[in-house]
């Protein structure tokens, strides 16, 4: 069974690591009894929270967009290079562009065709359990400030 798809099992390790590092250093702090533990539990999803929310925000939301904006100037590169040898054109048997104004329309028009799924393609490809990153980790923070809430009532 296949729980994550692109980078999404980072989001295990990160929270893994956030946990366990936490309930290290709490219970280190002040002891095992049952509060202290769920306080480091909750400062460690928390923590793992925050970093999965970042981390899932570049690689499902950032990352995407400027790959996409590489994209369209990579092709606006090449769409003028074949202007300047004459040998553009919009379409398979549409006449070449009279003036670099129309040239520089239909460039602009071939760009938005070819790179208006670009961005869209990458987005939200990194999921653990079908849940892109960023939102897991908005769901541990909402879990780690349970915890961490409900520390002081424990044990």
């Amino acid at each position: 069974m296949i729980i994550w798809r692109g980078w999404g099992i980072l989001g295990l390790f990160v929270t893994l690591a956030g946990v366990f590092g936490s309930l290290t250093v709490v219970e280190a702090l002040l002891g095992t009894s049952e509060s202290a533990l769920a306080l480091g539990g909750g400062i460690g999803f928390l923590l793992a929270g925050v970093a999965n929310f970042f981390l899932g925000r570049w690689l499902n939301i950032i990352r995407p967009a400027q790959n996409a904006e590489d994209f369209r100037n990579q092709l606006r590169a090449d769409l003028w290079e074949r202007v300047a040898n004459d040998a553009f054109q919009m379409a398979p048997g549409a006449p070449e562009p009279s003036s670099e104004a129309e040239a520089a329309q239909q460039i602009e028009q071939v760009v938005a065709g070819e790179s208006r799924n670009a961005e869209r393609a990458g987005r939200n490809i990194h999921t653990f359990f079908f849940i892109p990153l960023q939102w897991l980790g908005a769901l541990e923070c909402i879990g780690g400030l349970v915890f961490s809430f409900y520390s002081p009532f424990a044990g």
